[in-house]
């Protein structure tokens, strides 16, 4: 799994569009599309629903988010802890 992909799962999670996050990381949106469709494949679960151009989370989605939140904020305190 890619951490850049478990950054945009949380985002997306947290109600920030595709092209939203396409923006602020400065990607195209199908490669935030592809990334997201990527880690349900490597989760094994659908981890959103889509209802046109909105994701909602399954339950799934909801039980990984809280795990995800917990590793991304570990791992921004190590790379904090080295000075990054």
């Amino acid at each position: 799994m890619e951490t850049d992909a478990l950054r945009w799962f949380q985002l997306v999670a947290d109600g920030v569009t595709v092209t939203e996050v396409s923006e602020i990381y400065a990607v195209s949106q199908p490669n935030v599309s592809r990334a997201l469709s990527r880690l349900e494949r490597d989760v094994g679960a659908d981890l959103f629903r889509r209802s046109g151009r909105l994701l909602r989370l399954t339950a799934a989605g909801a039980a990984f988010k809280r795990h995800v939140d917990h590793l991304i904020h570990e791992l921004d305190d190590g790379l904090a802890a080295v000075g990054r």
